[in-house]
């Protein structure tokens, strides 16, 4: 009797040693899992920085390039050889942290690039300058960027048309902000630009704009000075047919929460802002 109970205490410690065992790798096969799910999120969180980074290397290499085709305004007067030796001098942007604008072997990773030699005629790409004479240009912008502790990165590319167009093409062309409200009708012919917020309105009469009405800010229908809407406004779309900003008791401007879309579809690209 007391062998078989020993044998029977025996099998039960053995069960509670494999229930043991068996606990004890499901442990460890959890830690396994949360340790690899960690490694995994940090790698992701690298790459949506990287990614970050990379794209501010865009932004700056654009403004860098839009400064130095300033100086000289698509004159010409540089030549192709010369408008590269200054390209390639423009520095890669300073990295961030342990972010740098590198390759993994260590060289730069930043870089603009000349597409096309400088051209005289009708811009055909685009949507603001479009069917207009003028001069354009175009460059390529690539921007890398890396962790140099784990090895994360991204690149990015962009295509961008530096377009140089002469101000007598112009109805307007305003530095600033600039603000239409006139007291009696108005019609704009030719195109019409700031590079400021655009303000507009009428005192009880009709402001008509035939041809593009375009601006990097914003485009409102009401006074600088205060909120109340003016008047009526109309622009010209796609199909040469006047369209206000009114319509349906509602007005369209760069307030409205569907502006991007709604202003494409009434005016057909003929309004733009920096939406």
């Amino acid at each position: 009797m007391r062998n078989n109970k020993l044998q029977k205490n025996g099998s039960v410690v053995l069960g509670v040693t494999i229930l043991l065992f068996i606990a004890l790798a499901l442990i460890a096969g959890y830690l396994s899992f949360s340790a690899n799910d960690a490694r995994l999120t940090r790698l992701t969180i690298d790459a949506e920085r990287a990614f970050i980074i990379a794209e501010a290397g865009l932004d700056y290499g654009i403004i860098k390039l839009r400064d130095l085709l300033l100086e000289y305004q698509l004159s010409g007067l540089v030549d192709q050889p010369a408008l590269e030796g200054m390209i390639n001098a423009i520095a890669p942007p300073n990295g961030i942290d342990e972010y740098d604008y590198i390759t993994p072997s260590g060289a730069s990773a930043f870089k603009i690039q000349i597409e096309s030699p400088l051209i005289t005629g009708t811009i055909t790409n685009g949507t603001s300058c479009k069917g207009s004479n003028g001069m354009y240009q175009y460059f390529t912008i690539t921007s890398g960027c890396i962790n140099t502790n784990t090895g994360q990165g991204a690149v990015l590319k962009q295509m961008v048309q530096a377009v140089g167009l002469f101000l007598i093409r112009f109805g307007v062309f305003y530095e600033k902000d600039l603000e239409i409200v006139p007291g009696a009708a108005m019609n704009f012919y030719g195109p019409v630009h700031a590079n400021g917020d655009v303000y507009l309105g009428s005192d009880g009469n009709t402001l008509n704009f035939y041809d593009r009405l375009t601006s990097p800010g914003d485009i409102y229908h009401r006074k600088k000075s205060d909120n109340n809407r003016y008047g009526t406004v109309k622009i010209k779309n796609g199909a040469g047919v006047q369209k206000s900003t009114l319509e349906g008791g509602q007005y369209l401007d760069s307030d409205a929460a569907n502006w991007m879309t709604a202003s494409v579809e009434r005016w057909n690209g003929n309004v733009l802002s920096s939406a």
